[in-house]
């Protein structure tokens, strides 16, 4: 659980508070199978928030919080990853931008000299 997200830092602090290890939290969430629940945190805490809709009611509960609390990180951590994403855009939108530029005037350069 290395993510910065919100959701991540709200379950990393909660654990620390309550003296909890990822396992014990894992049974708290109703998983048998520890291995299996805590790749279930770990995907959440990365920010799939889709892929682990299974274990968000009992949440709150395993983290002695509020709905309302596990709400706002959850909101907080789609806009997050929303910002990220744009952001990759914008930087790969840029990078194209500068390369079709440059690339461009590469072609007119070549081609001035083929009708010359």
């Amino acid at each position: 659980m290395k993510s910065d997200l919100a959701i991540a830092t709200l379950i990393r602090s909660r654990l620390t508070e309550l003296g909890l290890s990822r396992g014990e939290f894992v049974k708290r969430l109703g998983y048998k199978n520890i291995a299996k629940g805590i790749r279930r945190i770990d995907v959440l805490c990365e920010g799939n928030i889709e892929g682990t809709k299974q274990f968000m009611d009992v949440l709150p509960q395993a983290l002695e919080t509020s709905a309302e609390i596990v709400t706002l990180a959850l909101d907080q951590t789609v806009r997050e990853i929303e910002l990220a994403e744009q952001q990759e855009t914008e930087a790969r939108d840029k990078i194209w931008r500068e390369n079709f530029r440059g690339g461009s005037a590469n072609l007119h350069s070549g081609l001035s000299g083929v009708f010359a």
